[in-house]
Formats: structure tokens, C-alpha cells, sequence
């Protein structure tokens, strides 16, 4: 009897410990999504702005095919962009391509942007990328909602 509850307070430790360094979202404000059409398909596209606990600022961006539609592998792109309250760009990830066909309703998210420390005020503004036929163009989200850290 004992020795099982050695393992149960061993297994319940480990899972409080696993659960416990996981980063919790505390916050999180998205963009309507965007629509647009490119090279004869159509797109949406999302801001997100999050606030993980311990002050963690972070922003993404999604970019999917609107209903009916499949995008083939490296048609489109997203990055993530923050700003602060000012409008000021604070930072901004890299463009993150689809590396295999997407089909409604799943998206790419682009690379995040973090920023870390209390009282900052910001918002997310992403960039999504489209193949044109020749060329990407660039189509920007709606923003997102202030958030606070």
C-alpha cells in the first residue's frame, strides 16, 4: 500500500511539474479575419496578440484558404508583427511558408515575436504573403486588440 502511494505522489508531482513550466496564456485578443483573392484563389488571414503569465508578450499571425479552396505547398506565407501603443513596430518574426497543401479551415501560423516584462502595451499587425503567378504580394491582417502584460 505505501509503495503505491509513493508512485502516486510521484506521478501526480511529475505532472504538476510538467503542467507547471508550460507557458498558460492569460490573455488573448485576435483580428477579424481578412479576406482577399490572389492568382485566382481565395484567402483569410488573422492577427493574434497573447499575454502568457510571467510577462510574456507574443503575436502570430495565420493565413489559410477561405472555403473551397487548397493551397499548394509554398503558395503563402505569414509573419508575425508587434507594436506597441504608439504604432511603433517593436518586433517582427520571419515569413513562415506552407510547407505541404492546406485545405479549409486549417491555416499556417507565421513565426512569433515575444517580448517579455510587465506593463507593456501592444498589438499585433501580420503580414501574410501570397503567390500571384509571378511573384508574392503582400497582404496585411486587420489588427488585432490592445493587450497589456
Amino acid at each position: 500500500m505505501r509503495a503505491s502511494i509513493a508512485g502516486c505522489s510521484v506521478a501526480v508531482l511529475s505532472a504538476v511539474l510538467i503542467v507547471g513550466s508550460a507557458p498558460l496564456v492569460n490573455a488573448n485578443a485576435t483580428s477579424s479575419w481578412g479576406y482577399y483573392s490572389a492568382y485566382g484563389k481565395g484567402y483569410r488571414n488573422q492577427a493574434g496578440a497573447y499575454v502568457f503569465y510571467k510577462g510574456q508578450a507574443d503575436v502570430s499571425t495565420y493565413v489559410g484558404p477561405q472555403s473551397g479552396y487548397s493551397m499548394p505547398s509554398g503558395w503563402m506565407s505569414a509573419r508575425g508583427r508587434m507594436f506597441t501603443e504608439s504604432g511603433a513596430l517593436y518586433c517582427e518574426g520571419g515569413n513562415v511558408y506552407n510547407g505541404s497543401t492546406v485545405s479549409y479551415p486549417d491555416s499556417t501560423r507565421g513565426s512569433a515575436c515575444t517580448r517579455y516584462g510587465s506593463g507593456f502595451n501592444f498589438y499585433s499587425y501580420g503580414v501574410t504573403r501570397s503567390w500571384t503567378g509571378s511573384s508574392y504580394g503582400n497582404w496585411y491582417t486587420y489588427q488585432s486588440p490592445m493587450q497589456t502584460t
